[in-house]
Formats: structure tokens, sequence, C-alpha cells
């Protein structure tokens, strides 16, 4: 191609810029040059300019596309004088940025909030604490509040709104009267609902280090319970305890000293002015508000948070002023701000913390990215890509991607988000359920879509070892790259591309994985991060930070139809805050049902309505139906007809199935355990058969046994090395040591795509010939997995027996049998077992057996009625045992759907659809910023979990290690010893000494190595640590055989 580059580098940088620029290219001006070049050696050149890149720096590359003019690639270093074209301006005007109403609302609530979120810090109790601080005894004393200073603090401002005559030091004190018996008597709430300016003034202030709390009884009770909203944990005494207070000076709000009087006077006019502007504005606007409430609760969190942080120590040192917070000097610590002064800063800092969503300036996919990201697809399969992305709408979209499992999904999302922003402005946040997941969605962004791991791409995870490992492992030579604590990649942040309002937090080495996290163009993350922007469980600062990321991207969400059906509700909150930004989304899933198509569209139009009217000419936002099946099809959001159309459309999917790839049948009927687990043997055997190929004259194949936990999966591999000759086991759990998890997955991702048979093939001999198989005929090779292999693993079986759970499960696992070679089948490859071992089993005491995996709920605890009324899988799929049927997404969808398929949705819909009306579609809802909606509907079961490791001593013998903290250290306590157990008829089942001699040059030899070697188990299981044992079928119990 060819190339014109055109430099506009000042000072001492443009000698060096020239100097490069004249080594690969022909000047052909006084700051121009032009040249034929390769992409290689462009990026070559874009290399050498970045390496000391400075504000000074401005190079811009443009390509010559003959008669469709010039192009611009990219720009390195200062891009002030571009426009997105690559047009320069001669020279500029600056004028004051015209923030919409909106914004100059949520700063009024931002400034109000700040203004007044400490008041409540001017009592005895609080002053108290302060005094045993400074004087080193605050660890010896009582530090609980009986009320918390938030709670005073709202109940402040509400009564200086409710009296214009009064000031605010006389205000204040009327809390010494009888307040506090009044609160507790009359169960005093800052806000039931919020349909006012007010209204989310006095939210942000009682819950700007807590949210509104609730009774805390378990999920169950807690989805059942009539207060969404309670005082605890801001009132945290009864009144009974209250009665019996002698003294009241440790609750109530003291006399403000003399000399500050007139500080608190002034103070209080400042509150005032803004008070009296509030009553004007949209008064009763519960949608308007609702988003006001999201911007300026964060906006004052940011600022408390950076104003307490960069506080220093009063000079007057005076033990009888009032302050809001203390500080260290040296090893001393000392009163910090006065606390008028701390109100006055951290309002003002709220005020301007707003533009950090009115004007934030963050980086975006350059031209070049883009041009790359939407060229046009070479196969023929991949044609639909193209298609879909050229008719995006050119307004706010929520997109259904349903396209077939293998289609391309993960290219086709990047691709339509940047269709939807028209190649302008494209920044991105892809939210994913599981790790492994997120980081192989990483890998792909980078190496097949071009996104400069650098400078454009950052993944986040919660585990700096799976970072490490991941990282180390995806290349055969071990290649250690620069890596950080949560985030991989986007290791260079170009300080031309930070917004003035983020470059404080640039200079604070502890900020940078969170400055990777917002600078980022392209965010690949585990949904966990950004759920706390709809979570307010979660700390505030993470609140704050994960809405401003949301806020400023547009958001693709993949499988969500993977998560359990609580957790829908946490993700259906997170698609809710993105339509309150007007924020594109794309749902991404080959089984997305109707029922959840349906709520995730309620959940986004009810936030894109407060969008709408904070933003009164935003534009009305359409919704986009694509697959690879049949041609895409837009409608308006808010076509009330939208479920029949999305079933119209993904029933037309499911009768474009095309030739059948998978073939199933239903087992024979299983009576009893022993009968379960035959069942599988004989399911194994049969499929192997059916499905075997030749490897040197031996009859081999390779099956998944798909089970619902670990036990079960324990279990199996058992029965296989103690009743089956000619077989070959493995199991794929989540009860591993992180490197001998990550041994399989690697040797799985690598043998198991067949795109090219010779890695298998080549690996099967290889074990083959360490067994001694030499004059066998047969050899099943066998893979016994937990969900973890249903979503996510690109893995290519010859079969596959699977216990239900839910017909999603089924279709997802069966989307692992010739995923790749798609060859005919002429016989079946699956087999669905009748009954899945809890329901054998009769553990199921409230009739429910498609759990822990599944969906179904109880409809009547006293009759044990549940949502699926059937438990047999002949039943639920609507075949009869050993009759052959293709197995495709037809079992979803239209005609063909299934009663599993019914039964699911219908659980779903029991479960949700009251919480999607009343809270999710209700903007007044306060529960938005209550501890209860995240408790009751968290996106991860909150279980503690405890982290244990095992590692060879030397002898033989395995120690089994936990984690625990004694004396305030963190250490691994020793819990006992045992000898590895193996059998020949394993493999994939690396002992701890192979995995450490196959991960040499992974292993960082400045960690604790019993970090690579840990595992986590849930508070249910600790009390069996005595049992605990490894043996080649992973972490287990001595008890499980």
């Amino acid at each position: 191609m060819h190339v014109v580059f055109v430099s506009n580098t000042t000072g001492k940088s443009s000698g060096r810029v020239n100097a490069v620029l004249d080594a690969y290219a022909t000047r052909i001006g006084q700051n121009t040059w032009a040249t034929p070049i390769t992409e290689d050696g462009l990026e070559e050149v874009k290399k050498h300019i970045k390496r000391k890149v400075s504000r000074h720096v401005s190079v811009a590359c443009y390509r010559n596309k003959g008669v469709y003019g010039m192009e611009l690639l990219w720009i390195v270093g200062n891009k002030n004088m571009y426009d997105h074209h690559g047009y320069y301006a001669p020279e500029t005007r600056s004028r004051g940025l015209q923030m919409p109403m909106a914004y100059r609302h949520a700063a009024l609530v931002a400034g109000l909030s700040g203004y007044c979120h400490d008041i409540g810090k001017a009592n005895g109790q609080f002053r108290g604490k302060l005094k045993l601080s400074v004087e080193g005894k605050a660890s010896q004393e009582n530090q609980s509040d009986p009320v918390r200073h938030e709670w005073i603090s709202a109940w402040i401002l509400q009564q200086f709104a409710l009296q214009s005559d009064k000031d605010l030091p006389d205000v204040m004190s009327e809390w010494n009267k009888d307040r506090l018996s009044r609160i507790l008597k009359e169960d005093w709430k800052p806000v039931n609902s919020i349909q006012t300016a007010l209204d989310a003034a006095l939210m942000i202030v009682a819950t700007h280090h807590k949210a509104f709390g609730c009774e805390s009884n378990g999920i169950e009770v807690l989805r059942r319970i009539e207060s969404k909203i309670d005082k605890k944990p801001h009132v945290s005494i009864t009144k009974e305890e209250a009665a019996r207070l002698k003294d009241r000076e440790g609750i109530a709000v003291i006399e403000i000293p003399e000399r500050e009087r007139d500080a608190w006077r002034e103070h209080g006019m400042r509150i005032r002015k803004i008070l009296s502007r509030l009553p004007s504005i949209r008064e009763d606007d519960a949608d308007y508000w609702h988003g006001i409430s999201f911007i300026a609760r964060a906006a004052m969190v940011l600022a408390d948070h950076d104003v307490s942080s960069s506080a220093a120590p009063d000079k007057d040192q005076d033990a009888e002023a009032l302050y809001a917070n203390t500080c260290k000097d040296g090893n001393q610590r000392k009163f910090g701000q006065r606390l008028v002064e701390h109100l006055v800063a951290v309002g003002d800092a709220a005020k301007k913390n707003v533009l950090w969503f009115a004007n934030p300036q963050l980086p975006v996919l350059g031209t070049e990215t883009i041009s790359k990201i939407m060229t046009d697809a070479q196969d023929e399969r991949y044609a639909w890509q193209d298609r879909a992305a050229k008719v995006m709408p050119d307004v706010p979209a929520l997109v259904f991607n349903v396209a077939s499992t293998g289609a391309g999904k993960t290219r086709a999302n990047v691709k339509m988000a940047c269709a939807l922003r028209k190649g302008i402005g494209v920044r991105i946040s892809a939210a994913f359920n599981l790790r492994t997941l997120t980081l192989q969605t990483h890998d792909a962004y980078c190496q097949e879509l071009g996104l400069d791991q650098k400078t454009e791409c950052a993944g986040l995870v919660g585990d700096p070892i799976i970072v490490d490992l991941h990282e180390s492992l995806k290349d055969d030579d071990h290649e250690q790259k620069e890596m950080e604590y949560l985030i991989e990649g986007y290791n260079e942040i170009d300080m031309n591309q930070v917004p003035e309002w983020l470059r404080g937090e640039c200079r604070r080495n502890r900020s940078r994985p969170l400055l990777k996290m917002l600078l980022s163009p392209v965010l690949v993350s585990t949904i966990d991060f950004l759920n706390a922007a709809g979570d307010m469980t979660e700390g505030n600062a993470n609140y704050a930070y994960a809405l401003i990321r949301l806020a400023h991207s547009d958001l693709i969400l993949d499988e969500l139809d993977s998560y359990d059906a609580e957790s829908v509700m946490a993700v259906l909150r997170l698609v809710h805050v993105a339509g309150v930004f007007g924020r594109n989304v794309i749902v991404s899933s080959a089984t997305l049902s109707e029922t959840l198509a349906g709520y995730v569209r309620r959940a986004w139009l009810s936030g894109y309505k407060a969008y709408q009217k904070m933003f009164m000419n935003a534009p009305s936002p359409r919704i986009a139906l694509v697959s690879d099946k049949v041609k895409p099809r837009l409608i308006d959001a808010d076509d009330e007809g939208f479920g029949n159309i999305y079933a119209g459309f993904v029933e037309s999917i499911a009768g474009n199935t095309g030739t059948p790839t998978k073939l199933f049948t239903v087992s024979s009927q299983i009576n009893d355990t022993d009968g379960f687990f035959n069942a599988i043997l004989d399911s194994a055997r049969l499929l192997h058969k059916k499905n075997k190929w030749d490897l040197d004259g031996i009859e081999v194949s390779v099956g998944l046994i798909r089970v619902a936990n670990i036990d079960t999966c324990l279990k199996a591999a058992s029965f296989f090395i103690e009743n089956e000759e000619d077989v070959l086991v493995t199991t794929y759990h989540s009860r591993e040591p992180l490197l001998r998890r990550a041994y399989k997955e690697n040797l799985f991702d690598r043998i198991l795509k067949r795109k090219d048979e010779k890695a298998l093939r080549d690996h099967l001999r290889n074990e083959l010939d360490k067994k001694g198989w030499r004059g066998k005929k047969r050899a099943i090779f066998i893979v016994v997995a937990t969900p973890v292999e249903e979503v996510g693993r690109d893995h290519d079986f010859d079969w596959a027996v699977i216990e239900p759970s839910s017909a999603h499960s089924i279709v997802q696992t069966a989307g692992r049998v010739n995923r790749h070679r798609m060859k005919e089948a002429t016989d079946a490859n699956i087999i669905v077992l009748d009954r899945c071992i809890r329901d054998v089993e009769g553990k199921a005491k409230d009739g429910r057996v498609f759990i822990m995996p599944g969906r179904e709920i109880v409809i009547d605890e006293i009759r044990k009625t549940t949502s699926h009324p059937e438990h047999q899988a002949s039943l639920l799929l609507e075949t009869k045992p050993c009759k052959v049927r293709p197995l495709s997404i037809s079992m979803m969808f239209g005609n063909g759907r299934v009663h599993f398929a019914k039964y699911d949705e219908r659980a779903i819909s029991r479960l949700m659809d009251k919480t999607v009306s009343h809270y999710i579609e209700n903007n007044s809802a306060a529960e938005w910023f209550s501890q209860w909606f995240g408790r009751a509907w968290p996106l991860r079961e909150h279980d503690e979990t405890a982290a244990f490791a095992v590692l060879e001593n030397g002898n033989g013998k395995i120690r089994l290690y936990q984690n625990v903290f004694e004396n305030k250290n963190e250490k691994w306590k020793l819990i006992r010893e045992f000898r590895y157990t193996d059998t020949h008829k394993a493999w994939a089942s690396p002992s701890l000494n192979d995995v450490r001699e196959w991960a040499k040059g992974v292993i960082d030899k400045t960690r604790d190595e019993r970090e690579y070697y840990s595992f986590e188990l849930p508070s249910y299981l600790w009390k069996q640590k005595e049992n605990l044992t490894l043996d080649w079928r992973g972490i287990c119990f001595e008890n499980i055989q």
C-alpha cells in the first residue's frame, strides 16, 4: 500500500521523529513523507515513533485509496488538532463547554449531597472516635455508632429543606431533642421512592458509604419481605436501648463552637441557595431523577474519596473543633480537615466530577483498527457477519445475536458494535460469565480482530495467577510478557489521550490497573467487575468506576442463558444501567429463549426511558435480530409485538438447521444409583461402537460424559475404571489445583479443536504407547466433565453422554460434539440419560431435581409441586428411549420446542416477572440503591470459601495446606500428608511432579509455589478437610470412590 505521513511534531521531539520517518519514507514536503510499504513495515514505523511519545509528538498516517481519496490510518501522539476523519485544524478557538441540562442538574444534586453528606459527623460519638484515634486508643474502644452519621446527615438535610426560616446550626441542634426517639418510633427513612431532586440528594447522602439496608434472612426470605429498605445498618440502637441511655451526647448533634458558627451559617446559605432552585426542576419525574441519581451519586462518592485521601493535618489541632477525619503525619495520627471545610471541598469536587460523565474524552478505537475489523469475511460461512453489520441502525439499539454455535459470533459482535457507532467513538465492554472464556476472548480480539494488545484492549479477571498462567501458556516457548495484577494487556498509556480529570490518578501507581480499565477502548472482563454498576452491595468506589466504564462504552453480553436463573436478574440490572446512559447492548447466545429476550428488552427500554427524559432529543431506539441462518431484521424497540416477532425469528432459524450433524437418543429407564452409572457405561460403549475410527489398527473414539456436579464426576470416573477394560479416563472440573487444571485445558485446547487431526492422533498414539496398548482392539478415551465444559470451550468430541439439567445445557453440550468437522450424522452420537442423579437418589426434599445447575423452582411448598412436572428425559424431550432423533436448536424454539424448554422458561418467568415489573422497570424505586436488590438477586452465591494447596514434599508424599490468618498474618498451615493414587487407565491426569516438569517456564519463582497448586473450597466442605486428598481424578475426599 502507499501511505503518506504528516508530522506536526514540535520542539526537541521533531528531530527524532523526522529521523525515523526519513529512514522509512521519502520527503515530499517540509513535514510530509510518502512511500509504498507493507503492513509489517508500517507497524514498525509506528512502534519507533511511539517509543518516546510526548505531548509534543503528533504524526498522522494516511493510506492512498486512489479515486476514493486518502484514509486516516492512525495518529501517534497529540490528536487535539485532528477530527475523526483526519482533517487538520490550522488554528483552534476554545469556548466554554455547553453541558446538557441533565448534567447541570446532576451537578446540582451532587453538589448538594456533597455539602451535606457528613453534617451528621458533628456529634459527640464521632468526635470521641476522632479523639481516640489521635490518642492512639482507637483499637481499644468500641467504635460502633448507634446511629451512623449518614442517617443523621440525611435527617438534617430533610429538616433544613422543610424549615426555610432557620439557619443550619439551629436545625442541626434540633437533633438534640427527641429526634432519635422519633426515628426509632416512626421507623424514619430518608426516602421511600425517588421522584424529585431532593429525593435524589437524600438518597445519596444516606447511602454514600453503605446502601440502604435490609433484614438478612436468606435469599428466599429476602425475596418475600415487605420492606426492602430498612434502617439497618445505619441505625443499630433499639427503642429500649435508647430509653435507657443516660448520656445523650454520644448520639446527639453537639453545639457548634461559637467561633465556628459563622462558617456553618455561611455553609447553610450555600446549601439553601441550591435548595431554592430545586422546586422548579422537574418535580415528580421519576424517570428523569433515576438517571440523575446514578450520575450524581457516583460523582459525590468519588469526590468524597478523593478529598479524604488527600487530606493534610490541620495546623491548629484544636480538640474542641469539629473535624471530618484524621490523617497520618509521620508515625502519628492527627486531626485532619475541619468538617465544614471538608463539606465544601467535597461538594465543589462532586459538581466537577459530573464532567466525568458529560465530557469524558476517553480513548477510542483507531481508524486503522476499525478498518481491519470491518473488512468483509473471505469465507462464505461468515458472510452473515457483514450482512448483519450493514443493517445496524444509526440510533441506539439492542441487538440479539442468535447465530449458531461455531458461526463466529465473537467477531460478529465487535463488527456490529463498530457499525452501530459508524466507526466513530467506538468503545466496548465485553462481559463474560467464566474467566477462562474471558481470557480466550481477549486473545481472539487481539489475534483475530487485530486489536493492539498494548494500546486498545485490556482483559480483566479476578486472579493474577490465572492471568499469569494463561499468558505464559499461550506460546509454546512460554514467552513471558509484562503482566499486572488483574489486567492483561493495555500496557502503554499514552498521556496525550488521558483526559484532564484522570491525570491526577495517573500519578498514583496504585491506580494503574484502574486506569487501564477506564482508558482501554475495549475491555474484556468477567461480568463481576461491571456488575458493581448495578449492585449496591458492592463497595461504593467499585460502583462508581464500573458505572463510568459502562456509561462510556457499548456492552456485549455473551451466553446470557448460561447464568443461573437467579443470576440473570443481576445481568438485567446491568442491561438497564446501560440503557440509562443510552448505550448499545449486544446479547449473544445461540439458545436465547423468547422469555429471556423479553426481559432483556424490558430492562434496557426502562433504562433508555430515563435517558430519553434526560436528553429530550434522544432518538427512538431500535432492536436488531441477527443470525447466520436467516436474514437480519430491524424493529422498533417499543413494538408491543416483540414477543411474537422474536418467536417467529428463532422459529425460522430452527427450521433452517440443514444437514443433521448431531443425532441423539434417550437412555433406557434408570431406577437406582447403580442403574445410573451403568447407564453411563452402556451409553459410552454404544456410542463408541457407532462413532469409532481407526488409529494404527485400534478402534478409537474420544467421548464426553457431562454430569451436573463434581461428586458425580468423580464417582463416574471411578466406575469406568472398575467396570471397563478398554477405557482411558480423565476428569475436567473446577476442584483442581490451578496448574493441574491449566495443564488439562491447554492440552484439550490443543488436541480437541480438530481442525487438524494430526495433534489429536499424535497425542492418542503416544498415550497408547505409554500404556502398552498394542495388541488390543479398541480404546475408549473419555473426559468426564462438569458444566465447565458446556460454554466457551472450543472442543470437538466424537460423542457425548449428557446428564440432563436444562434444555439449554443439553443443546450447549451437544455443541461440543462434531463441532468443527461437521460430518453428516447417520447414527446417534449423543445419548441423554433418562434421569439425573438427584432424581435417582431421591434427595429432592422440595421436589426439585434440576438445580445447581438447573432452573427448576418450587411452585407450591406444601404440595411440593415444581415448575417441572416431569423429570424423565424421555418425557421432557418428547421422545422414546432408544429412538434416534436430530438434536439441534429446534428443541428450544418454534413448533419443535420440547417440554423441557417450556418448563425452563416457565420457571424463569415465575421467578422473575414480579421483580422485573416492580423494580427493574420502576425507575422511582429506591430499592435500586439498597442492599436488598443485590442480596436477594446476587450475581454469585456468596458462600464463604477457603484456599487450600497441595505440594509434593520430595519423598513421595503430598502435603495439604490451608491458607489462614494467624496474628494478623497470612500463612499456609499444614493440614495433613497423604500419597497420590494413580491408575494405568487414566489419561491427561498428570501427577504434581509431571505438572511441575511441564510448567518449568511458567512458574514465577518470586511467588510462593503453593499459589500455583491452590484451589478453593466452599465453607460447607471445610469440616471434611481431614479427609481431603488428591488422586488421578483431582481433589476429592477419601469417602468418595
